[in-house]
């Protein structure tokens, strides 16, 4: 009974004031899923583009380590097409960081799987059992090893993911609209 009340709270929270309670519980993964479907709205229905796009370019490729150097294409085009063009590729960079930082949407996955096991043992000073330690072989421990040493990886690629993005966002926070 009481899910049904909570998820009815839910509801009613997210319906009067768009957020509610549960949001709260992973404010940084909400924040980078409700501003990437923002943005993949923008980027799709947009028809403009910022005054000084070319200029904004150049300085989300240094945010990202990268040098903007314009194709031939590219210089073949107006500027107005440019601009759009290289508009969009950063929307679609945004979209991508912020999509990375989710840990189901990443695009890093384990290969390596945790395979050790609990050990139990009656505990007479607590009430049921007490873990003693992860039992398995030799290549069990070695393979998660391997996925704890990739976890950590993975988790350090999702947030340089999320700071480039809320850098890139904020050099645009000004020219996000349509």
């Amino acid at each position: 009974m009481k899910r049904v009340f909570r998820w009815f709270r839910h509801c009613y929270e997210r319906i009067k004031y768009g957020v509610s309670y549960r949001d709260a519980w992973n404010v940084d993964i909400w924040l980078a899923d409700k501003l990437a479907t923002c943005l993949e709205n923008l980027d799709k229905n947009t028809i403009s583009y910022p005054m000084q796009a070319e200029k904004l370019h150049s300085e989300l490729c240094e945010i990202l380590g990268r040098k903007y150097v314009p194709t031939e294409d590219e210089l073949k085009m107006s500027s107005d097409k440019r601009n759009l063009k290289l508009y969009h590729e950063d929307l679609k960079t945004m979209i991508r960081l912020l999509r990375e930082y989710d840990e189901d949407k990443c695009s890093m996955q384990n290969p390596f799987k945790f395979s050790l096991h609990w050990e139990f043992k009656d505990d007479p000073n607590h009430k049921g059992c007490s873990i003693t330690n992860f039992v398995g072989t030799e290549e069990e421990k070695a393979e998660t090893e391997k996925y704890r040493e990739f976890e950590e990886r993975k988790y350090e690629y999702r947030m340089k993911c999320f700071r480039d993005a809320l850098k890139i966002v904020s050099l645009y926070l000004d020219h996000l609209w349509d």
